[in-house]
């Protein structure tokens, strides 16, 4: 060995004395500890850590320590499971809500046992946790996971709830009640999925027969050469639901496309449509196995919007 290799090997020895003889060849209880704590979801504390047993397992080289201990753990606040929306309520005034259900209380003590891989580097503890048996999952996550708008199933929150939205359904309803029969134009925009651009359109109610909840209409297309296709549709307590049914002027226009609306205020409807659209040659080009159905006609669909005023 070469002079200058003797004295970085005697260096490499010393510093690992060194760093036995400063109490760091194994870390310590309050720095397992700690990081212990960053590893643990939201909501759940380190009440309790006790160091068992440690083992060296590294050499001159790497400090590497293998750590059993116990930790008792703490929830310092309620947690919570995801649960069901509810079926009583149209899924659509549902679409932002999280509702959730309890897990466990706060003050819930938990024990874990497992091994606490520790390795020295830059003069710092890097710890992994391996548990004998993980018990988190099962402990639930805190409210403020789930987002902003949160129900708690079987609640008093949930009776709240189912009340305020069917007083909603009762006012949206006769909102479009008097929408339906008012046999006014309204103004409105297309989107397709995945395609870029705007297709205008206006919409007008033509008839609606309050007793059935039917109505019948027409849509008009000024950038189709004003092409105008009938409409014949359903009032619910999800909103509107219509079919186009004939075309009364023009072309490039299809029967049987499915329009879906809401209001999300007095001032403007939202929704889905869905539909087809012919393929040339589509049951060749596309062959078995492809969204080609028999008549060579693909789905499409997108988002739809009514501004009423």
């Amino acid at each position: 060995m070469s002079y200058y290799g003797r004295i970085f090997s005697w260096i490499s020895i010393s510093c690992v004395a060194f760093v036995y003889s400063c109490g760091q060849a194994n870390p310590s209880q309050l720095e397992l500890n700690r990081q212990l704590q960053l590893k643990l979801p939201e909501g759940i504390q380190v009440e309790y850590f006790e160091k068992k047993a440690s083992d060296n397992l590294g050499n001159d080289a790497q400090l590497l320590v293998q750590t059993r201990f116990y930790a008792r753990l703490t929830l310092v606040e309620d947690t919570f499971f995801s649960a069901s929306n509810l079926d009583s309520i149209p899924q659509e005034r549902q679409k932002d809500i999280s509702f959730i259900k309890q897990a466990e209380t706060k003050g819930k003590l938990v024990d874990l046992y497992g091994i606490a891989t520790s390795r020295l580097v830059n003069e710092e503890w890097q710890t992994e946790f391996q548990y004998d048996t993980d018990p988190t999952p099962s402990l639930g996550k805190p409210r403020n996971s789930f987002g902003n708008r949160t129900v708690l199933r079987d609640s008093p929150e949930e009776q709240a709830f189912i009340i305020e939205v069917k007083r909603q359904i009762k006012e949206d309803r006769a909102f479009l009640v008097s929408m339906l029969k008012e046999n006014k134009q309204y103004s409105g925009e297309r989107r397709q999925d995945d395609v870029d651009g705007v297709r205008p359109f206006f919409l007008q109610f033509e008839s609606f027969d309050q007793r059935s909840n039917k109505f019948i209409g027409k849509l008009e297309y000024p950038t189709l050469n004003n092409a105008v296709i009938e409409i014949q549709g359903d009032l619910s307590d999800d909103g509107l639901t219509f079919t186009t049914t004939k075309i009364l002027r023009g072309e490039n226009l299809s029967v049987g496309t499915v329009y879906n609306m809401y209001p999300v205020n007095r001032n403007y409807l939202q929704g889905r449509w869905e539909g087809k659209q012919p393929i040339l040659f589509g049951a060749i080009l596309f062959g078995p196995g492809s969204n080609v159905d028999q008549d060579g006609a693909v789905p499409i669909g997108g988002e739809i919007s009514i501004q009423l005023n």
